[in-house]
């Protein structure tokens, strides 16, 4: 018997701790091996940014549209000679537009903003991240560790380089785009020609003007390049102190006002390049092949150093919930967007998981003739006890409160790239 006694408490000990230390090592192994592709499906799921961008720029543009119309007259009204009206602000602009060209002229130029901002926030987007993964990788040689966010320097980096061949390739969207936004009731009574379509505008301007002219105001939108390496950057940091690791999900609240505050510190940095821009583009511009620094003394003797921000409320008033909007519909799209539904979940997880236990303990009090049959045979298992209890409850706590505490969204159109 008292062999027996020794041996059913030499027993309960082994089973309770059934892996060995090679066991444990590899465990380990396994964990950090875990963790480290972890980090590699989150980029190589990041990596497929480029069309959750693609769409979330077409959706932000279309909706938001009439004030980049607004915002881009207000640009060149001054230096149009008339074709182009003199507005006291954004509704002072939308009362004239509509009392002349209907609700109609709020929308002129949809289909080539729509265009322009989709394609250039896709291809940006895919340029963004292969080049500061790339980057980042080098950088992982010094020591970075598994599952870090990426570095400063490598957004710093990929934001500057994807801003400039972005500039390059899109540039004529952008041009086609003013040129549309332009096309007031006034410009045509002008004689200004006037476009049905992208396509048409396109076909117009090599005709008329050559194929160069699809590049006016290339100058000053390279010199915008910081305007999105800003931009990007600011929101990046903004991610990272609020969600420690990577891939982790976010309320919808959390992108819109990161878009927005990075929108306007960038647009406060380089909006007078986007006003030389539109300078340029400008049908009859008298500025076309005048350097930027011709303009800047040009406009800035005649109107003031305020004519380099002509137009600055009504953009920031568009810039900053479009770029809201976009990064909103950008996570969306990702399927990076969690809604927590507050304490009511957590608190039925718990009271769930404290009935698991008091029914565990009435078993046990109940079953302790079962018990001892059991331990005659020495087959029997020995139910958590003391701190053993509290732990197993904690653990059972903590996954109702994962599973139950949230609601995931997910736009569903790029399901297939995750």
């Amino acid at each position: 018997m008292m062999l027996n006694g020794l041996g059913k408490d030499d027993e309960g000990p082994s089973r309770s701790n059934t892996s060995p230390p090679s066991a444990s090592l590899k465990s380990g192994e396994k964990t950090n091996a875990g963790e480290g592709l972890a980090d590699a499906a989150v980029r190589k799921k990041e990596s497929h940014s480029a069309v959750p961008s693609f769409f979330a720029g077409l959706v932000a543009s279309a909706i938001l549209h009439p004030f980049d119309l607004i915002k881009t007259r207000m640009q060149v009204s001054t230096s149009s000679g008339g074709a182009i009206p003199l507005y006291k602000g954004s509704w002072d602009a939308c009362k004239a537009i509509t009392a002349k060209e209907g609700v109609a002229g709020l929308y002129k130029g949809l289909s080539a903003t729509v265009l322009a901002s989709g394609v250039s926030w896709g291809l940006f987007r895919f340029l963004f991240d292969h080049v500061r993964y790339a980057v980042d990788e080098f950088g992982r040689t010094g020591g970075k560790a598994e599952g870090a966010h990426i570095s400063f320097n490598a957004n710093l980096v990929a934001g500057l380089i994807a801003g400039g061949l972005c500039t390059c390739v899109v540039h004529p969207l952008w041009l086609l785009k003013s040129r549309m936004e332009m096309q007031s009731f006034e410009s045509k009574a002008a004689g200004w020609i006037q476009y049905r379509g992208p396509i048409d505008c396109l076909s117009k301007i090599v005709r008329t003007e050559g194929p160069l002219a699809l590049y006016k105001g290339i100058g000053p939108a390279l010199c915008l390049v910081p305007h999105a390496a800003i931009q990007m950057i600011v929101y990046e940091e903004m991610k990272k102190a609020a969600l420690p690791h990577p891939g982790e999900r976010v309320h919808p609240v959390l992108p819109f006002v990161w878009g927005a505050s990075s929108k306007l510190i960038a647009a406060s940095v380089t909006y007078p390049f986007i006003v030389l821009r539109s300078q340029q583009q400008m049908q009859h511009s008298p500025f076309s092949g005048v350097r930027m620094s011709g303009i800047v003394r040009a406009l800035v003797g005649r109107d003031g150093a305020l004519a380099l921000y002509r137009g600055f409320v009504v953009h920031v008033q568009r810039a900053c919930i479009n770029s809201g909007v976009l990064f909103l519909f950008f996570e969306g799209f990702s399927g990076k967007l969690t809604i927590a539904p507050g304490w009511g979940t957590y608190l039925s997880g718990v009271q769930r998981a404290v009935k698991g236990l008091w029914g565990s303990g009435k078993g046990k009090g109940d079953g302790s003739g079962g018990t001892d049959a059991g331990s005659s045979t020495g087959d029997a298992v020995k139910e958590p006890t003391g701190s053993a209890a509290c732990q197993a409850t904690s653990r059972e706590i903590d996954q109702t409160f994962v599973k139950s505490s949230s609601v995931n969204l997910d736009f569903g159109l790029v399901s297939g790239l995750s």
